[in-house]
């Protein structure tokens, strides 16, 4: 076996027990006139002791996605029990390759900003169903290349968030620097485990004052819940500093009922402190 190949190897339990051997009687000979004789069959048993007790059942699978920096970096995604385990290192240096390679490539992506680069229909298309509603509409046409365009993300980004379908590697400064990007693309497109490793960088240390107001109105817009709680507890626990950010003077300028919303809720976070 190949080294560095994934190897899965399953247990079982089984008790066999002899198959029973048969031992036909002949039957004697008969008259056509008379009444037809049953074939006897006598069967051997043979017991098999049994444990007294049956071996407790092999713990759930508990999988996980392996997410890996190009620094080295390594992170864990929580998956769907019942997907794939972890995944072999050659595999994922293989795709991450065939990335920057762009042999075969079918798709040049274009941003607003002015940058291109190509692309693999087939891995746009098995990854997102956006992708691949878009894609499908040039089916039937004599063109070779692809066009997709991506909007309101600079190049850096939406370059970034394709690398993420290919290989999921990502630099981790490039994650500081566009981890909100990537959050709406992955709403936009409907890649579920870029949402939650976006989620997962802002918990763990992403999330700062200066930005929690971005965050707070994005996760409205991307419909993740449990980072907009946290989004809230951070700016009630820190308000006084948050109300001096540039997020919030921008909020309070384009959307003042978000900003009568928050007030209202560290009003009543205080209130409850208060009586408690």
């Amino acid at each position: 076996m190949e080294s560095g190949s994934p190897v899965t190897r399953t247990s079982s339990y089984s008790v066999q027990r002899p198959l029973p051997s048969l031992c036909l009687q002949k039957a004697p000979p008969q008259d056509e006139s008379s009444e037809p004789v049953n074939q006897q069959v006598s069967e051997e048993t043979h017991s098999v002791p049994l444990p007294k007790y049956a071996p407790p059942p092999p713990p759930p699978w508990k999988f996980s996605h392996k997410v890996v920096s190009s620094t080295g970096k390594s992170l864990q995604c929580s998956q769907v029990k019942g997907s794939s385990p972890w995944i072999s290192e050659d595999v994922v240096e293989m795709w991450d390759r065939l990335f920057f390679e762009k042999n075969g490539a079918d798709v040049t992506v274009y941003t607003e900003d002015g940058g291109i680069f190509l692309a693999h229909s087939i891995v746009l298309v098995s990854a997102s169903p956006i992708f691949s509603s878009q894609i499908e509409k040039h089916h039937g046409r004599k063109q070779m290349i692809y066009r997709l365009p991506i909007r309101g993300v600079p190049l850096a980004a939406a370059s970034m968030f394709i690398r993420l379908l290919y290989s999921s590697r990502f630099d981790v400064a490039d994650m500081e620097k566009f981890v909100l990007h990537l959050l709406l693309l992955s709403h936009v497109y409907n890649v579920s485990f870029i949402k939650k490793l976006c989620a997962q960088e802002l918990e763990h240390g992403l999330l700062t004052i200066e930005n929690v107001i971005d965050v707070y109105q994005l996760t409205k817009l991307c419909d993740a819940p449990r980072l907009s709680l946290m989004c809230l507890r951070l700016i009630i626990k820190d308000f006084t500093e948050v109300a001096k950010t540039e997020g919030w003077r921008v909020m309070t300028e384009s959307d003042p009922s978000l900003e009568q919303e928050l007030v209202e809720a560290v009003i009543d976070a205080d209130t409850v402190s208060w009586h408690a």
